[in-house]
């Protein structure tokens, strides 16, 4: 007797098909670009909370003593430098880290730090110390992680090929997860930069082009390590993973598609990045500003749909290889006697 094992029409994941594909659901389902316009609009005219006037005074007092203990040729550098300082602390808005990371909502605002709107400057919260800040960094962080999980989560549900109904405690399950995850990537780049910062101010000592030549070495491995890990959150959401079985799938099929998945990866990010620029043309006090805001929207949402797509194709090819791999092989019935 013979068993005929049944063949797969599933093919490997397509990085343009992926991407064509992500901009028509996003089409379909255009009520999910609300979640980053309304997050870059409250970024624009929202509250901003800042650390201006308690760090301003030490960074006065800092200036002070390079101008006192440097070189003349190098007083031009710390001029500039204390500048830069000013305009950070000027512009620099706590709620940033509404946009967090790994998984989190697209923001366009969270990287312009306007301090203009068309409609005036926006209202100011002067955080009144260090443990202010850091209550302010962790509310927006947790917030952040909570909107970007049900941002997330919407997204896979979206391009399954399978209906998947609304559950909050399977959100709740995601959204613990996802708060691992973020731990587990705080605490690699926290190992990883110790080190390096180590490193590379011992070797500004001897030589500051050494030190810099250090520091885009570690900035590629950087890059290197993160490529492997992009795809650690959508186990997490598409396969109900915990984090760490999430990171070592995503390091699994990293290592089966590389070629194909690290051009994907960049190419999603030099769209992403790229047209950022046009977003980013109008001023922050012009109502031009919202188109910028609704097109960031709108390709960014697109592009991450593309990644839950190329995700689930990825998954399905890579199952459907295993388990045709362990298909056992029925060996025919010998021919009869005189047949």
């Amino acid at each position: 007797m013979e068993t005929e094992t049944k063949k797969t029409n599933v093919t490997p994941p397509r990085m343009l098909g992926s991407i064509g594909s992500g901009f028509n659901i996003i089409a379909n389902h255009i009520s999910l670009i609300l979640f980053p316009v309304c997050l870059d609009i409250f970024l624009w005219f929202g509250v901003h909370i800042r650390f201006k006037t308690l760090l301003e005074p030490l960074v006065a007092g800092f200036h002070q003593q390079l101008l006192k203990n440097t070189p003349s040729d190098m007083l031009e550098m710390v001029k500039n430098t204390f500048e830069l300082w000013q305009i950070l602390l000027e512009r620099f808005n706590l709620l940033i880290f509404l946009r967090s990371f790994p998984v989190g909502i697209p923001s366009l605002m969270a990287s312009q730090a306007a301090i203009e709107t068309p409609l005036g400057a926006p209202p100011v919260i002067e955080a009144a110390s260090g443990l202010s800040i850091l209550f302010w960094i962790l509310i927006a962080t947790l917030i952040g992680i909570a909107l970007g999980t049900l941002f997330y989560s919407e997204m896979a549900r979206i391009t399954s090929l399978e209906p998947k109904p609304f559950s909050l405690p399977v959100l709740l399950n995601q959204f613990g997860q996802t708060l691992l995850l973020t731990l587990m990537m705080v605490a690699t780049l926290f190992v990883l930069f110790i080190p390096a910062g180590f490193l590379s101010s011992l070797l500004s000592i001897f030589n500051m082009a050494i030190a810099q030549g250090a520091l885009f070495v570690f900035s590629f491995i950087i890059i290197w390590l993160a490529i492997p890990l992009y795809f650690s959150p959508h186990g997490i959401f598409t396969k109900a993973f915990s984090a760490p079985r999430a990171v070592l799938a995503s390091l699994r099929l990293s290592r089966v598609f590389l070629p194909n998945t690290s051009l994907f990866i960049l190419t999603v990010l030099i769209l992403s990045q790229g047209l950022d620029m046009i977003w980013q043309i109008a001023p922050p006090d012009s109502w031009m500003m919202l188109v910028g805001i609704f097109g960031h929207a709108l390709i960014n949402t697109a592009l991450l749909a593309a990644t839950f797509i190329y995700y689930r194709d990825a998954v399905r090819w890579y199952d459907a290889r295993r388990e045709s791999a362990f298909v056992p092989t029925v060996p025919q019935d010998p021919p009869a006697a005189g047949g």
